[in-house]
């Protein structure tokens, strides 16, 4: 019983120093920190409350940040591993950087292009992420003048489809062309019958 029970305390100890150890390594792989800022434009009326109306996202929402007063932001407890940031902003839309943590803790940045994945242009580290224009989430009005055009616009193609198929030019020439030598041709048959009449009447008074 002995032997038994003392076996049980090592395998007790032995596990206990297990769970210890993998929750070290946990939280000392996951402790990396992105950083990064927003380069915002001065004088700009979208970007008046662009503090409280932006949020950092990382991989889509694993993690998510906050700006601070001077625009930028970081995102703590991070562990090793390659991240997506994005911005998200109701009306102004951000270039997308990918940020590459190695298992020592150097990092590196580089833009995100999905037209040409395989295209690399790395970027300083701590990020600074640019905005890139605003979101359209209607279609623009046509005006009175762009509306009056397309009006135009279908009405001649409806005309063109209402005339008959003209001929080709290269069409008309040949008959134009063909009827006057059929014409020719038989002016010249009606002169020679008209010759031939007229010498077998002088033969037959002779």
């Amino acid at each position: 019983m002995r032997q038994f029970s003392g076996l049980g305390t090592f395998l007790f100890f032995c596990s206990s120093l297990l769970v210890t150890w993998a929750d070290d390594v946990v939280l000392g792989d996951a402790d990396y920190t992105i950083e990064g800022k927003l380069i915002i434009p001065a004088n700009q009326e979208n970007f008046t409350d662009i503090i409280e109306e932006t949020q950092i996202l990382i991989d889509g929402g694993s993690h998510i940040g906050f700006l601070k007063e001077d625009y930028t932001f970081e995102i703590k407890n991070v562990a090793a591993g390659s991240y997506l940031i994005q911005i998200a902003h109701p009306l102004i839309s951000f270039e997308s950087v990918r940020v590459d943590i190695s298992s020592k803790g150097s990092k590196r940045a580089r833009r995100v292009n999905n037209l040409q994945p395989n295209l690399n242009h790395q970027l300083q580290y701590p990020v600074k992420i640019r905005p890139t224009g605003t979101h359209n989430y209607f279609h623009q009005l046509m005006s009175a003048e762009d509306m009056a055009q397309t009006q135009r616009e279908v009405q001649q193609m409806q005309n063109a489809a209402r005339m008959p198929d003209m001929p080709e030019l290269s069409e008309l020439a040949t008959k134009y062309l063909g009827g006057q030598q059929s014409r020719s041709s038989q002016q010249s048959r009606g002169q020679g019958s008209g010759q031939g009449s007229s010498a077998g009447s002088g033969k037959k008074k002779n």
